[in-house]
C-alpha cells in the first residue's frame, strides 16, 4: 500500500513537496521504496535545486541525521516528541507554572507521545497518566517514564505484566479526566471532541498529533480559558530536523540539532503568546498570523 501511494505521488515528490514518516510508517521504508522508484530521497525537490556538490553534502548529512541514535532511539523518533516537550515547557512558563511543579496526561506512547513523555519527565513534569491502544496507565505519584519506555512494544503499547504495583489501569479515554496542568494528545486526529470537553480539567493543551482537537471542542475549551498550542507549532520538531540539515546547514549531531529545535520552537511559542495577548485572539489564530509573518519574510528574502 505504501509503495502504491508513493508511486502515485512520485510526480509531486519530484516537483513540489516532501514527505516523511507518520502513524504506522517508517522513514527507512519510505526511503527504500523511493529508491526503487528512482527518487533518491523524500525531499528530492529540495536537493534537486542545489548544485551537485551541495546535493552530495546535504544528502550525506541528511541520511546520517535521520539514522542517528540518541537516548536509545532513532533520532527521527526523538525530534518530534522533544519539540512537543519544549513547546509545553514554554507554554507552562507563560501561564506561570514551573514545569517541575506541574502534572501532565498524555495520549499516545509511540514515537511522539513516548518522546514527549521522556523529555517532559526530564524537565521535572510529573506524568500521571499515559494512554495507549489498550487503555490508560495512571500513577498519582508520577509514572516512571523511562521504565515504561523499556516495557513498551514497537507499536507503543505498554506491557501491563511488567508494571509496578503503584500503577493503576483504566480505559483509553480516561487520560482526559485527571486534574492536570497539561494535556498532550499525541496519537490520532480527532482525539478531543466536544463530547470530551466537560471531562477535561486542565489549563493547557499542547497538540503532539496532527489535528487532535476538533473545531467545536477547541471553541468550547478556548471559551473556558484553556490555551491550546496548535499542532503545526508544537509538533514541528520532526520537520525541524530536516530544516536544520537542509536549510541551515547544521552538522548531523544530536546536541546541535536539539539546541536548534529548542531555540526555534521556544521562540515560536513565545511569539504566538505575544500575538494572542496583543490581539485578544486564540493561540491557533496567533499561530496563523505568525506563519503569514514568516511567509512574507521569506518572500522578502527572495526564497521560493
Amino acid at each position: 500500500m505504501l509503495k502504491r501511494y508513493l508511486l502515485a505521488h512520485r510526480p509531486f515528490i519530484r516537483e513540489c513537496w516532501g514527505t516523511s514518516e507518520d502513524l504506522g510508517t517508517r522513514e527507512e521504508d519510505i526511503l527504500a521504496i523511493l529508491k526503487e522508484l528512482d527518487v533518491n530521497t523524500s525531499v528530492h525537490v529540495v536537493l534537486s535545486r542545489r548544485s551537485a556538490e551541495d546535493q552530495s553534502t546535504l544528502l550525506g548529512n541528511l541520511l546520517k541525521g535521520l539514522f542517528l541514535q540518541h537516548d536509545g532511539m532513532v533520532f527521527t523518533d526523538v525530534t518530534t516528541g522533544y519539540g512537543v516537550a519544549v513547546a509545553a515547557r514554554e507554554a507552562l512558563r507563560r501561564l506561570g507554572v514551573r514545569p517541575e511543579h506541574s502534572r501532565a496526561a498524555i495520549q499516545g506512547f509511540g514515537t511522539v507521545g513516548g518522546g514527549a513523555a521522556l523529555y517532559l519527565s526530564r524537565q521535572g513534569v510529573r506524568i500521571v497518566a499515559v494512554a495507549d491502544f489498550e487503555g490508560c496507565v495512571f500513577s498519582d505519584e508520577g509514572l516512571d517514564i523511562e521504565r515504561l519506555l523499556r516495557v513498551r512494544n514497537d507499536k507503543g503499547v505498554v506491557d501491563r505484566q511488567r508494571l509496578s504495583g503503584a500503577c493503576r489501569l483504566g480505559l483509553r479515554e480516561d487520560w482526559l479526566s485527571p486534574e492536570v496542568d497539561l494535556l498532550v494528545p499525541a496519537a490520532i486526529s480527532g482525539a478531543i471532541t466536544s463530547e470530551h470537553v466537560d471531562r477535561i480539567q486542565t489549563r493547557l493543551v499542547v497538540e503532539g498529533a496532527n489535528m487532535p482537537t476538533t473545531e467545536e471542542a477547541e471553541r468550547k475549551l478556548v471559551a473556558r480559558g484553556v490555551r491550546i498550542v496548535p499542532d503545526f507549532i508544537a509538533n514541528s520538531g520532526g520537520i525541524g530536523l530536516f530544516g536544520a540539515l537542509l536549510f541551515h546547514g547544521l552538522p548531523p549531531e544530536p546536541a546541535t540539532i536539539l539546541a536548534f529545535l529548542d531555540q526555534t520552537i521556544s521562540g515560536s511559542v513565545h511569539r504566538i503568546f505575544d500575538i494572542a495577548e496583543q490581539e485578544k485572539i486564540s493561540l491557533r489564530q496567533a499561530a496563523h498570523r505568525l506563519v503569514e509573518e514568516r511567509r512574507k519574510e521569506m518572500l522578502g528574502r527572495g526564497l521560493p
